[in-house]
């Protein structure tokens, strides 16, 4: 008899998962621009959103801070699915965006998704918590 051979998912692939599981009911994932014949996935995961923290980027800073804020929260999104581009190549493609004025509220919506997992209720809660 065969013996099945099962993989183990990594941190990464659950996290995703539990994103997608989440906050499939209100948000999105993730954005798929199409440019010139190329398809770019913008999207965040818990550890492309730890990296831009330990950059130094905040969410709330695009009040404040906004051209070095959006620049970070669009670099930031190209990690996850293309780690080889260059800042500069992303930015690129950025420019070269239409329509940038809809894709910035989406873009924080797609960076909050992997924030609001964390505290997000399981859709079949087993166990419970009290206080003592």
């Amino acid at each position: 008899m065969a013996e099945s051979k099962l993989r183990e998912a990594t941190d990464e692939e659950m996290a995703e998962d539990a994103i997608a599981t989440a906050t499939e009911a209100t948000e999105h994932t993730k954005a798929i621009v199409e440019l010139d014949g190329r398809e770019y996935t913008l999207t965040f995961t818990r550890t492309t959103v730890k990296k831009m923290e330990r950059d130094g980027f905040n969410v709330s800073s695009i009040d404040l801070m906004p051209a070095t804020a959006i620049e970070a929260l669009v670099v930031g999104a190209f990690e996850a699915k293309h780690p080889s581009m260059t800042a500069k190549q992303r930015l690129d493609v950025w420019q070269a965006m239409p329509h940038k004025d809809e894709l910035m509220p989406a873009l924080v919506e797609l960076y909050m998704a992997p924030i609001n997992s964390l505290v997000a209720d399981p859709t079949e809660a087993t166990g419970s918590w009290k206080l003592v």
